[in-house]
């Protein structure tokens, strides 16, 4: 998947509700029917990948997004870019306002780097790995943050 899936509310104002028209919140009834069809299927290990949106994200795909406890049918990871935007930072005001509204958002980054993940029968983890600066030839790798999802379970814990 190239945009992400779960709901993203660009918004940091509590009272509104900013969609990007060109990702999945454009097309919320083709979304709709795109996890109703999952969970007819009865898919248990739901994962998707996606980025073309500069940051770093995890999160549960929900039946309804809008209702706290509506059942997570999958997860989400979505990448970053390498050098898109520059240096990017950890997290801002206004991301913290955002996030704050979307509580099946389970992690934000917006510094540069790139998503490893090692899969296994019994688990997928996905590691965030990010660059201190992309604007200078010594910029330092780390993992920002590492995510595990158990067979069998649509939640993320920490590593």
């Amino acid at each position: 998947m190239k945009v992400i899936l779960m709901r993203n509310d660009r918004s940091p104002d509590p009272g509104t509700f900013l969609p990007s028209m060109d990702k999945w919140d454009g097309a919320t009834a083709a979304r709709d029917r795109l996890l109703s069809a999952v969970e007819d299927a009865r898919v248990g290990n739901l994962v998707t990948l996606a980025g073309d949106i500069h940051n770093n994200w995890a999160g549960e795909i929900k039946k309804n997004f809008l209702d706290e406890k509506s059942a997570s049918l999958g997860i989400e990871f979505v990448a970053t870019s390498v050098s898109t935007t520059g240096d990017g930072d950890d997290i801002n005001d206004n991301m913290r306002r955002r996030i704050a509204k979307q509580p099946y958002v389970k992690f934000f980054n917006n510094q540069r780097g790139y998503l490893r993940h090692t899969v296994t029968p019994e688990r997928w983890r996905a590691d965030f790995q990010v660059l201190n600066k992309v604007t200078v030839p010594d910029g330092k790798m780390s993992t920002r943050k590492s995510l595990l999802v158990e067979n069998g379970r649509s939640a993320i814990v920490e590593a």
